[in-house]
């Protein structure tokens, strides 16, 4: 069994830099655990453990979805579910909103039509920051201090020229990931 899932990644430097120095902050707030900066994605699908045998049907059919590349900015940074029981640390998505969730929707009905579920909560495109891991009055203080700071956050406008089909290996340290397969967009004129 393989552990994977479909994302679009950043790429733009400034991007990069900017949430760099917010994993920083996180890192600094006790029971947080920060993405690591080579490892931001941002989630179209998670499929979890599929069998191997499958895997090759799943590219076939994400290689046959047909869709423009686009542009995306991020801006805001959020929790989920909420800021009383915060779980994961976000920055949310201002420009391409609309294209992604078209994305992940087209990726959702091509992989149910092989087999795989689909998905029942709606999609809502973020970054993830940080997972909290452990959620204690000091850290959840420290995250409603932390979150006010960054109700400006805004990134700079990148486009998406691909997406990816990952596997993921979970090890004590951290996921491990590994694309296994890239998928063009098409070219926008």
């Amino acid at each position: 069994m393989v552990r994977c899932f479909v994302c679009v990644e950043i790429s733009n430097p400034t991007n990069i830099q900017k949430i760099d120095s917010i994993l920083a902050k996180l890192q600094e707030i006790k029971g947080i655990r920060p993405v690591k900066t080579n490892q931001l994605h941002l989630t179209l699908k998670f499929l979890g453990e599929i069998p191997e045998h499958q895997l090759s049907k799943i590219s076939q059919e994400l290689d046959s979805i047909p869709f423009p590349s686009f542009s995306i900015n991020f801006s805001s940074i959020g929790c989920f579910p909420n800021e009383h029981r915060p779980r994961v640390i976000w920055t949310g998505i201002s420009l391409g909103q609309q294209e992604l969730i078209a994305l992940a929707s087209e990726v959702d009905q091509k992989l149910s039509a092989i087999g795989l579920p689909k998905e029942k909560r709606r999609f809502s495109p973020h970054l993830t920051l940080g997972r909290v891991k452990k959620l204690t009055i000091e850290t959840k203080q420290e995250i409603a201090t932390f979150l006010p700071t960054m109700k400006d956050f805004s990134g700079e406008e990148e486009t998406i020229h691909s997406f990816i089909f990952k596997q993921s290996t979970l090890t004590p340290t951290g996921a491990i990931y590994k694309d296994l397969a890239t998928f063009p967009l098409n070219e926008s004129t």
